[in-house]
């Protein structure tokens, strides 16, 4: 079965057990679910902990569950969060956070297996890692123009040129984003990652509000609890990625676009 496939069929399995019509399903239903499917060595108080420690409301959206399950950014059919995500780290040699220009230049010279594999799984990487193309690529994703590529315009720019399949480049900046502030990967943004962006040095996240002024509210320190409550519109203490996207969507209209 292919992994759209699979996504469609399980998704479509736990709709069933929703029953709060809000696209939600019980956490000790679906800690229950995953103690029939899971590995044999994964014991009930490791599924509880997991799913406890990931998602930390009684009724779990099913759409951040596959998400993070499926390893997909939130949002976008078939986009997946772990590729881009283990190509930024086996370049970005320093850790840094940034790549630079030669790690870049490196990572084209290089003959690491791993790249190599992203590169067939993530075609249009293939001229970024080109010995011959690579500047021109480094150059269009280096939006600020500062000599080096953040994560979000990493992401960014794979979005928006196709890679992921983005639908628009509004969405592939609000993906961005929400990716960016969404440390742990589980589709939902809590109120501690939130204010970790607020208290953040990271130039990123300037990049970000001036990517997309709408959002500086949510990321500054004396406005962002009375943002983050607007935007949680069922007030389960997380922004789900439908309620990010909906509300910015709506807010930002054509000033979204850089």
């Amino acid at each position: 079965m292919a992994d759209d496939e699979a996504y469609d069929a399980v998704k479509a399995s736990l709709m069933k057990a929703d029953t709060t019509g809000k696209g939600h399903i019980a956490r000790d239903v679906l800690i229950k679910i995953l103690e029939k499917v899971a590995d044999l060595t994964l014991t009930s108080p490791d599924l509880e902990r997991f799913v406890s420690s990931t998602f930390g409301q009684e009724h779990v959206p099913i759409a951040a569950f596959l998400d993070f399950i499926f390893q997909r950014f939130p949002g976008l059919k078939g986009a997946q969060d772990v590729d881009l995500s283990a190509v930024f780290q086996c370049i970005d040699k320093n850790r840094n956070g940034f790549l630079e220009k030669h790690e870049v230049v490196a990572a084209a010279n290089s003959a690491d297996s791993e790249l190599v594999h992203l590169c067939q799984q993530i075609p249009s990487l293939q001229p970024f890692l080109s010995v011959e193309k690579w500047e021109k690529h480094f150059l269009d994703m280096d939006t600020n123009e500062d000599g080096k590529i953040s994560w979000f315009e990493f992401v960014r720019f794979f979005l928006s040129a196709g890679a992921c399949e983005a639908q628009a480049s509004e969405d592939a900046d609000l993906v961005a984003v929400f990716v960016c502030i969404d440390k742990n990967r589980n589709g939902s943004l809590e109120k501690a990652e939130v204010l970790a962006a607020v208290n953040s040095d990271d130039s990123g996240i300037q990049e970000i509000c001036n990517q997309i002024p709408a959002l500086l509210p949510l990321l500054k320190k004396d406005s962002w609890q009375a943002a983050f409550e607007n935007l949680d519109t069922n007030a389960d203490g997380m922004i789900s990625w439908y309620e990010f996207s909906t509300f910015f969507k709506k807010v930002c209209n054509n000033s979204m676009r850089v």
